[in-house]
């Protein structure tokens, strides 16, 4: 992935949902990203400080702060076993199915984890604990 497919496709959707949803919020929006190049070059700090989103720091090298690490991708992994896709489209469908299908409170779930997660973490002034 790069800077423009990150901007266009990731973070302009993510904007755009924003605004589809919560057209009138007041408040400002703010966005968990790790430390991925593509998210710190300078295209894409750009593009948060255009839109006034406020970046939440991700410590280096920390996957168990990072819900799509400690929760999304292996549950997601598990639940393609035994799956084939032969196009691309196919594999986007489920994905797209699998998120749909998961429900408000282990989304809210997950949020909670991640919280908690980070504020082992600031107690503990940044040390590695998982």
């Amino acid at each position: 992935m790069n800077s423009h497919v990150y901007i266009d496709r990731v973070l302009g959707a993510t904007m755009d949902s924003i605004e589809d949803i919560y057209s009138e919020l007041d408040r400002e929006v703010l966005l968990h990203i790790d430390n991925s190049p593509v998210h710190n070059n300078r295209m894409s700090r750009g593009y948060v400080k255009e839109f006034n989103l406020y970046r939440i720091e991700h410590p280096a090298y920390s996957p168990d702060l990072a819900p799509s690490d400690f929760w999304l991708f292996g549950n997601l992994k598990g639940s393609m076993k035994g799956q084939h896709f032969q196009e691309q489209g196919q594999l986007e469908n489920f994905v797209r199915g699998w998120l749909a299908g998961q429900s408000e409170a282990k989304l809210r779930s997950v949020f909670e984890e991640w919280r908690d997660r980070c504020h082992v973490v600031a107690n503990s002034y940044g040390s590695y604990l998982f």
